[in-house]
């Protein structure tokens, strides 16, 4: 090698060690840069509580940590008031809140944001300045305000908005059209209000016809067509009941309260099921009832008593339940506790049964429609206080002979021994009286019963031999 070749070969690798030399204080400068940057960061521009000269929303919160910072937000913010504004007059204002306010979120990204914005704030005082939205929910001061504003308490219009529906009441399924009304909105109005809160105004300008309530099912709404094939596969199912002489015929309405369909499995709703019979229970149910009825005695109305047809509720309510989860047509007959004698087209008691006027004092038994026994007879003594209870009774039993056995209005006790004895109610029933030389008139007025009914002996074995448990006994005045 030349003396030239080496000198250069010597120049090259101390430029190298040169070059080598500068890449190492540049990386460790960088890393000394990343490190002190972070450790700016960190340790300096990372704050727990807001710096000198520091204002949100305008109100000063100097050297206040988060939590101390929503609270003074949320005091000064809640002693403002709103003033309810329409056509340039004031119609209503609210004010001390008493809101809670959700503004977590917002005081800790003004507290500790980006580095650069970090860094900005500790330079100069203009970056100091926060804006946080003073989100809400509705408290109960301030509802209580709200629904004292005369627009709210004013609010019902004159025509109310209604969705668009199908009429379930037969099986033509028309669809009813949607009305736009002029009721308002309370919820809409309540969160413009508040939000209008959460801006910072002072004032909110009410514009009605913004808040009135619009309908969200529209005539041409899926939802309509949806229901409308429901109906037509799940709701034309032909359930009828009959008892009583009446029958009843389920609507598409009852049925669409009483199922849900869910892949074409039909769900029967219970409750839904007992609600429905509970309302037909009257329907289907004659105990009690006021009955105008044409007797032998004159046409009568009579009211009370426990003679009829009591529907069993819960044999009623599975027997439908049964019935509806078929989806196919069906023809129950109503679930009776106990049944009437029987029935006509114009009441529950058919054409046999036992007539007693107390005003007349005579009682008459109607068999088929023909009157087998009549005869005066004594009731219970009205001057005593033992009258004969009035209403439609059934007779419960009949036996021969009898000890009749009660207490006297003296507190006395007394047995009578009777040959027929047939008992209708709380203790009264018919019976022979032989000890009574008369009857009818009016004996019963001081010197009536204990509130049983008196006979003459053979008119009280005629009816012995004729009357039945159940049979319709029919007191009136």
């Amino acid at each position: 090698m030349s003396k030239h070749d080496a000198a250069r070969l010597r120049s090259r690798v101390k430029k190298q060690g040169v070059l080598n030399k500068v890449l190492v204080i540049a990386v460790a400068a960088v890393i000394l840069m990343i490190l002190g940057g972070y450790k700016l960061n960190k340790d300096i521009l990372v704050l727990e509580k807001f710096q000198s000269n520091s204002f949100i929303n305008g109100i000063d919160v100097s050297n206040l940590d988060a939590k101390q910072t929503k609270a003074k937000l949320t005091k000064i913010w809640n002693k403002r008031q709103i003033r309810i504004v329409q056509d340039r007059k004031t119609i209503g204002v609210i004010k001390n809140f008493g809101l809670t306010y959700d503004i977590d979120d917002q005081i800790d990204e003004a507290l500790n944001p980006g580095f650069v914005k970090k860094l900005g704030r500790t330079v100069s005082k203009k970056y100091r300045k926060y804006d946080v939205k003073m989100n809400a929910k509705p408290s109960e001061a301030f509802h209580s305000q709200f629904e004292k504003l005369s627009v709210v308490k004013n609010g019902k219009g004159k025509t109310k908005t209604r969705n668009a529906y199908v009429d379930l009441k037969d099986t033509n399924f028309q669809v009813i059209k949607e009305v736009f009304g002029d009721n308002l909105d309370s919820t809409k109005l309540e969160k413009a209000i508040l939000k209008s809160i959460a801006c910072g105004d002072r004032e909110f300008k009410y514009v009605p016809g913004k808040y009135f309530s619009v309908p969200t099912i529209r005539s041409n709404s899926p939802e309509i067509k949806d229901k409308i094939e429901y109906a037509n596969k799940y709701l034309t199912t032909e359930i009828t009941i009959t008892g009583a002489g009446k029958k009843y015929k389920l609507k598409p309405i009852d049925l669409d309260r009483m199922i849900s369909v869910n892949n074409e499995k039909i769900t029967v709703n219970k409750r839904a099921v007992e609600k429905f019979v509970d309302k037909k229970y009257d329907f289907f149910s004659t105990i009690g009832a006021t009955r105008r009825l044409n007797l032998v005695g004159g046409s009568v109305t009579v009211t009370g008593g426990n003679y009829g047809y009591d529907m069993d509720k819960k044999k009623q309510v599975k027997s439908l339940m049964k019935a509806l989860a078929t989806g196919e047509n069906q023809k129950l007959k109503a679930e009776y506790e106990q049944k009437g004698w029987g029935f006509t087209k114009e009441n529950d008691i058919g054409n046999t049964y036992v007539e007693v006027s107390i005003g007349s004092q005579y009682v008459w038994m109607v068999k088929e429609g023909r009157t087998i026994v009549s005869t005066p007879v004594v009731t219970g003594n009205i001057a005593q206080g033992n009258g004969t209870p009035y209403g439609t009774f059934s007779l419960l039993y009949k036996t021969s002979p009898a000890t009749l056995e009660g207490e006297n209005n003296d507190g006395s006790k007394y047995k009578t021994k009777v040959n027929y004895w047939m008992p209708f109610f709380a203790g009264c029933g018919f019976h022979d009286a032989p000890w009574r030389k008369s009857f009818g008139g009016g004996i019963y007025l001081k010197n009536g019963s204990h509130g049983c009914i008196n006979m003459p002996p053979s008119k009280a074995l005629a009816l012995y031999g004729s009357i039945e448990a159940g049979m319709p006994i029919i007191v009136h005045g």
